[in-house]
């Protein structure tokens, strides 16, 4: 739609060009009007003095007949023609046409070096001779009136060529100049019409991109307040519960409300407890932070997956003993080499795995495997779990989302472990994504590359 309407515009040179040729156009046609207009006069002039010589010539004797003369002289009046006949040198008749003067300016008409008209000296072939002399006039006598309207002409062709080629310009320019203001004042739904001037269209097609990509900045802008906000408030209030069973059990052991070994063991288990919930929801806050808003900062080396697997698992195989929860490895039969940020990597697999430890049961069991193909390292941690939630599936890596909060089965935490983890693969060159294995529990299943590739960031 855009390109049909480019299409029926003109660059503002050729629209200058239209302009000039147009007005030197309308210019030469008023010239060449007036000089015609004068050609035909003269044309005309010469014509009817020629035809008043015929008219002489042929009188011969009959100029001495009254009612010969009445007759010529009613011509010679119809064609313009002024006659004045003298026999011997004495004026013997006269026939003036009216020149717009007093009698005195008729008289005028014969003095030929005033250049205003055509004269002519006849002698005629009579008895006694006579001598005619003829006059037709050019034009008036007054050549001002003829500059004035030249003027007038060029003027009005001026004013005309401003107004059509002009227009299209000041119209254009107002509204962009009022579209501006309007952003300036903070209203983005502003409109500009199209132009014929290919370079204003392309301007007016730029302003409303630009007024297109502020609203969307705005829109993000209001959206990323809002989500930080939301952020701080969870972050409170996900701090807030351990802190407070923290406090009321500190304030039982020093009120002597635990006054019993049994019950003193029970407070002191469960302030532990609080305590690491505390330091697990502090450091997901901090590594979130961190590589949201500072970036990771990466340390590739070459490592084995498998090897850094089986080193994670070990770590984690306590934990989940005291869970009641069988955590195994199942390695490729070759090394997987990669590169990358050994403390980073270990950072995502652990929350993966720390995750699916939250979510299985007592008695259940959570399987690790890695392995190589297509020039990709990948691991899964799968687990006999209730499973994810379809509709828990698009929003799993989302900060501060915990699956199951509707139905009361969210573990305690912030909803960091996994957008954390997501990251880490991501600024890694690799992916993470979450599923539902065939016995009905969750599977996380991460790849990254398998050999060093160029570090799209640097």
């Amino acid at each position: 739609m855009i390109d049909a309407a480019r299409r029926r515009t003109l660059p503002v040179r050729v629209w200058f060009a239209l302009a000039a040729v147009t007005t030197f156009l309308l210019v030469v046609a008023g010239v060449l009007a007036s000089v015609g207009l004068l050609g035909a006069s003269d044309i005309t002039s010469e014509e009817r003095i020629s035809s008043a010589v015929d008219t002489v010539r042929e009188g011969g004797n009959r100029w001495h007949d009254d009612r010969w003369r009445a007759e010529a002289a009613a011509e010679l009046a119809d064609d313009g023609v002024s006659l004045v006949l003298t026999e011997r040198g004495d004026e013997v008749f006269r026939s003036l046409v009216d020149t717009g003067g007093d009698d005195e300016g008729a008289e005028d008409v014969w003095d030929a070096d005033r250049g205003n008209g055509l004269v002519r000296y006849v002698d005629i072939t009579a008895d006694p001779p006579l001598t005619a002399q003829l006059y037709t006039p050019l034009r008036g006598d007054d050549p001002v009136p003829g500059i004035v309207r030249a003027a007038l002409f060029i003027s009005l062709v001026a004013i005309a060529v401003a107004l059509a080629f002009g227009r299209p310009f000041i119209r254009s320019l107002r509204a962009v100049q009022h579209a501006a203001r309007s952003v300036a004042e903070g209203d983005m739904a502003v409109a500009l019409p199209r132009s014929r001037i290919t370079e204003v269209d392309e301007v007016n097609t730029a302003f409303a991109a630009m007024t297109t990509e502020l609203n969307h900045s705005l829109e993000q802008q209001a959206a990323l307040e809002l989500e930080r906000r939301l952020f701080i408030a969870a972050i409170a209030h996900d701090l807030r519960t351990p802190l407070f069973s923290l406090r009321g059990h500190l304030d039982g052991l020093e009120s002597g409300v635990a006054d019993t070994p049994e019950k003193r063991e029970r407070y002191l288990a469960i302030v532990n407890e609080k305590a690491r919930t505390l330091d697990r929801l502090v450091a997901e806050l901090f590594d979130y932070t961190r590589l949201e808003y500072l970036g990771p900062a990466m340390e590739r080396t070459a490592l084995d997956l498998a090897e850094l697997l089986e080193d994670l698992v070990d770590g984690l195989r306590p934990q989940a003993d005291a869970n009641d929860v069988r955590l195994e490895l199942f390695p490729h039969d070759h090394s997987c080499p990669i590169e990358a940020d050994r403390e980073q990597l270990a950072r995502a697999v652990t929350n993966v795995i720390d995750n699916a430890l939250r979510h299985t049961p007592a008695g259940g069991r959570i399987d690790v495997a890695c392995g190589i193909g297509d020039d990709r390292a990948w691991f899964t941690v799968s687990d006999t779990g209730p499973g994810i939630d379809p509709k828990d599936l698009p929003h799993l890596f989302q900060p501060l989302y915990r699956g199951g909060a509707d139905h009361g089965t969210a573990p305690e935490g912030a909803g960091l472990g996994l957008a954390i983890a997501q990251r880490i693969l991501v600024a890694h060159h690799g992916t993470l994504e979450a599923g539902n294995n065939e016995h009905g529990g969750a599977v996380f299943t991460a790849s990254l590359p398998s050999r060093a590739e160029p570090d799209a960031a640097r």
